[in-house]
């Protein structure tokens, strides 16, 4: 147990904007905040690797974070560090994506050469300290600052090509930059891989992309962890379950390992390294998965044609409210009226667009263009 270099409740009260947390400790009060904003539940309609619609039985965002955060929770009890803290990062890690996932991200990116590049983690931070509101009409959720620091380094600190609104951002809540994040933050960032892992060979499996077969044959060390006399649900589902229990594991007694190994005297010192991580044998068995991943599931045909039409429906849209502002809605429209500089105007109208769920996006790119559209997999 590490309990002695938890994030204590304490750390949750500095806000940019002071206020009293009526009842719950203060980052419960984040924790709720997240869980209750619009953006939160937007993404139980956003794509995590098949669009929102194509099963009943595939992951949204919405349920690849709630899964990180069970992980997050997980981990973090058993280490005795802030559980709440680290199940709070993770519930926030991924409000700032886009309709269609990564493909929604990237044609946003392709637009976006003149300006700042579009970016889910930077627009994750841009929800939570501006979009958003609170019963108190503060700009954002007024998360504390200790969460705030958790969810943008929660994939470790920004050494280099700092974008400039992280930089201003950074000068605003007197955050390092060039520090690890809590520990908190560190187990967040570390579930994000195990959940995804594991439930995307599972939804890749369900839908006939992969097979348990194509890991064991590269990683023959897993078959102890088939269960032959299982039926097929029932063991897909033991090995699943054993993936995952792998990884918790290695990563809670790995990080006990290094923290055990490491002296560390103040904050500066537990800030100074990545202290929680897989193993390297169990590191490596995860990268391998990734790379079968990318091969067999995320680089498929299937995968490629539909993010070839959903970075077209990103791009058609971005276009054509670009030209023609008196498209959007009127409170974005007056935003954009009001606003003096063309990097501006892009900003908001990437705001518009990347709020959008699928089904709404899909929607609106046929009202525009009178296109009807039947996106499949096959």
């Amino acid at each position: 147990m590490i309990s002695h270099l938890a994030t204590p409740d304490k750390d949750s009260i500095p806000r940019f904007y002071p206020e009293h947390i009526h009842n719950i400790s203060g980052f419960e009060s984040d924790r709720a905040r997240i869980i209750h904003s619009s953006s939160f539940r937007k993404l139980g309609y956003k794509t995590q690797i098949f669009l929102n619609y194509a099963g009943d039985l595939y992951r949204t965002r919405l349920t690849h974070t709630m899964e990180v955060a069970q992980v997050s929770r997980t981990i973090a009890k058993k280490l005795g560090l802030n559980d709440t803290l680290a199940e709070t990062i993770a519930l926030a890690h991924d409000l700032g994506h886009s309709p269609f996932g990564h493909s929604g991200e990237r044609a946003l990116q392709s637009i976006s050469s003149s300006f700042e590049p579009f970016n889910h983690n930077l627009q994750t931070i841009r929800i939570v300290t501006a979009l958003e509101r609170t019963e108190n009409n503060f700009p954002g959720l007024n998360l504390s600052i200790t969460t705030l620091d958790g969810i943008i380094k929660h994939n470790g600190p920004i050494y280099d090509n700092i974008p400039e609104s992280i930089a201003k951002f950074a000068k605003l809540y007197n955050l390092e930059l060039n520090y690890f994040p809590s520990l908190e933050a560190q187990v967040a960032a570390i579930s994000d891989d195990i959940a995804y892992i594991v439930h995307d060979i599972d939804d890749g499996i369900r839908a006939n992309l992969i097979a348990i077969n194509d890991i064991i044959d590269v990683l023959p060390k897993l078959e102890n962890m088939i269960k032959t006399h299982q039926n097929e649900k029932q063991m897909l589902s033991s090995f699943l379950n054993s993936l995952r229990n792998m990884f918790i594991d290695d990563v809670i007694q790995n990080s006990l390992n290094t923290l055990d190994k490491v002296y560390i005297n103040e904050l500066s010192d537990m800030r100074s390294k990545k202290l929680i991580d897989f193993s390297s044998h169990v590191k490596n068995i995860a990268t391998t998965i990734k790379l079968i991943l990318m091969q067999k599931v995320y680089r498929h045909h299937n995968i490629l044609k539909i993010s070839f039409t959903t970075q077209k429906i990103i791009v058609d849209l971005f276009k054509a409210f670009f030209e023609s502002v008196e498209l959007l809605p009127p409170d974005w429209y007056n935003l954009v009226q009001k606003s003096d500089q063309k990097v501006e105007k892009y900003r908001i109208i990437c705001d518009y667009i990347s709020g959008m769920t699928d089904r709404f996006a899909i929607y609106q790119h046929q009202k525009l263009f009178n296109i009807n559209y039947s996106i499949g997999y096959y």
